[in-house]
């Protein structure tokens, strides 16, 4: 009898949770290109962009994966970041660059200047790298793990997600020099 109780008190408490306990918030990430043609030897950038829909998130960390046959890696850029400390610097490993960073005082979007309610994406990582060898280079985020600033550090995730070039057989040697294109 005192199991059947039991069991009766803790359908009711899980039930009772669904209800109460809050939804778990996902923030949107996505990829931007500088551009989406490029010729052999043209450098460009790969710019990683954080919506977090509405609530203040507070660390990052997670990857972004390239084809190391198509492209190569140069440099990351953090200087635009929201990110102010990196917990593990953008780092290639293989055919990714990882890290982790904490945003200090929380990120819950950039003000829209045309619009003082609204909240745009912010740069969470910008990436430059440069065509190699000719078709589509394809581009892809893990699934990052994302924590709200709230006080607990809850944990949230942003699915990932994709974008690519195509590199054409055509040569290009643009390559840009702190943040600055020189041809």
């Amino acid at each position: 009898m005192k199991t059947k109780r039991y069991k009766i008190i803790l359908i009711f408490v899980l039930a009772l949770n669904l209800f109460l306990v809050d939804k778990v918030f996902a923030a949107t990430m996505t990829l931007n290109l500088s551009k989406e043609i490029a010729g052999k030897g043209e450098q460009f950038y790969v710019d990683l962009m954080l919506d977090p829909e509405g609530k203040s998130i507070n660390a990052i960390s997670g990857g972004i994966t390239f084809p190391s046959d198509k492209v190569s890696f140069v440099r990351s850029e953090e200087g635009k970041s929201m990110i102010d400390l990196w917990v593990e610097k953008p780092e290639r490993n293989d055919n990714a660059v990882n890290f982790a960073g904490i945003i200090t005082r929380g990120f819950s979007g950039v003000i829209d200047p045309f619009n003082q309610n609204r909240r745009l994406p912010g740069l969470i990582i910008r990436l430059l790298f440069e065509a190699k060898s000719s078709g589509k280079a394809d581009f892809s985020t893990s699934v990052f793990s994302i924590y709200l600033n709230d006080g607990l550090g809850t944990k949230i995730q942003a699915s990932a997600v994709y974008h690519s070039i195509d590199i054409g057989e055509f040569t290009n040697n643009s390559k840009y020099l702190n943040n600055n294109k020189e041809t």
